[in-house]
């Protein structure tokens, strides 16, 4: 298994709460660049060590888009018509495996081995230069923005006893469930 592939399992345990809290849109516009910065880095590496470090913070900071792609599916459409949508935005990570090995091995056959992380990073500026305009989706984000905007008190937060029942819960789920 490869150490992208790793950070890519890892990165969204980070995203999906930060997500919950402060919105979609801000992890979908944070974490690519970070991203895309590791992968310029695998690609002027000049040791072993500095390419699979790269490699595993490039999967790790690449990954939160698509933690976050399917609350923004659930976000944007209805039930009846999400199918169709979840079916296009999971198009793009299974053809990144199927086309990325093809892609890969011209490019490191003909250019040599960074090219093969050059042509990763014009096609994350590439999609990424494209969802720049897009608009916070997460609906409890949303109506805090309104609210500031609006003068309004900001939501009731939860008090501790509610977050200590919540702690028990989820200690009982663990306990029971493993």
């Amino acid at each position: 298994m490869s150490l992208y592939v790793c950070g890519l399992a890892f990165g969204p345990m980070l995203a999906a709460p930060l997500s919950e809290i402060h919105g979609r849109r801000i992890v979908t516009l944070v974490s690519p660049p970070i991203a895309m910065l590791f992968i310029l880095g695998a690609g002027f590496s000049n040791s072993f060590t500095a390419l699979l470090v790269c490699r595993f913070f490039a999967g790790f900071f690449g990954s939160p888009v698509l933690a976050v792609g399917m609350g923004t599916q659930a976000d944007l459409f209805p039930p009846n018509k999400i199918a169709t949508a979840t079916a296009f935005f999971l198009m793009a990570p299974f053809l990144g495996p199927c086309l990325g090995p093809v892609v890969g091995g011209f490019a490191a056959e003909y250019k040599g081995w960074r090219w093969t992380q050059w042509c990763m990073l014009f096609v994350s500026l590439a999609v990424f230069i494209i969802g720049i305009p897009t608009q916070e989706t997460y609906k409890k984000a949303l109506l805090k923005e309104r609210a500031k905007r609006l003068g309004l008190p900001p939501p009731p937060q939860l008090s501790k006893s509610k977050l200590g029942a919540i702690r028990v819960c989820l200690f009982h789920l663990l306990l029971l469930q493993l």
